[in-house]
């Protein structure tokens, strides 16, 4: 398969300037953080890469490039979704190579104005909605492994951020109800997707036996 591009896209036409401003996750908010760093092989064990991951750090000169090879590849990933806004970052031997949007919201997010009346009671699940809106490797980085890595690394963001709010703030719900959402526009977004829900599921469970709250996963997405 000649593979061009990895993406994920939820509506990029109709995203609004003010959405693409809002933090990837509405709990913790905006951040500008350096998150981990390992060495990674290829599956055949003759390359080697030197890697880091971000959060928000990315200038708009450094993120510029990949946008422009998004737009020769013909992806259909609105640019909003990476300029002028809050990224998770992939940078192999130096070089930024990956960048993804996506957003976590629920009841307590910071961008929200939730009464007590519109807050969940022990009756009720606690809701909480995760969206893949965009993701792009550069294509000379594909089927090495490094697009596992970067679900692997969302999935840790995610599940910290589920943590976060279980933990932060008085919470009486019988159980979260977690929603995955995506709409695929390549075979190659597709399998990013399903690493990230497998990797979610092992991490949203081991949150889960900590706290002793039951998390139900759901997914909703297609092309």
């Amino acid at each position: 398969m000649n593979e061009q591009y990895m993406d994920v896209v939820d509506d990029a036409n109709d995203q609004s300037e003010e959405d693409s401003m809002l933090p990837q996750d509405g709990f913790i908010g905006h951040r500008r953080q350096y998150l981990s760093v390992q060495m990674h092989c290829s599956y055949s064990g003759t390359e080697e890469w030197a890697t880091y991951f971000s959060m928000g750090i990315a200038t708009d000169a450094q993120k510029s490039p990949l946008v422009e090879e998004i737009r020769e590849a013909g992806a259909p990933l609105n640019s909003k979704y990476f300029l002028n806004t809050e990224n998770l970052e992939l940078w192999i031997n130096g070089q930024l190579a990956g960048l993804c949007r996506y957003r976590l919201s629920g009841h307590g997010d910071q961008d929200l104005t939730i009464s007590d009346l519109d807050a969940p009671n022990k009756d009720e699940p606690y809701d909480l909605d995760l969206s893949l809106l965009a993701v792009f490797i550069r294509p000379q980085y594909h089927s090495k492994g490094l697009g596992y890595l970067l679900s692997v690394q969302l999935a840790d963001l995610v599940a910290s951020g589920v943590l976060s709010r279980i933990v932060s703030a008085p919470f009486v719900s019988p159980h979260i109800s977690f929603t995955v959402t995506a709409d695929f526009e390549s075979s190659e977004g597709e399998r990013f997707f399903e690493g990230l829900t497998e990797e979610l599921e092992i991490k949203l469970n081991a949150v889960s036996t900590a706290v002793g709250t039951p998390i139900k996963i759901s997914v909703d997405a297609g092309y």
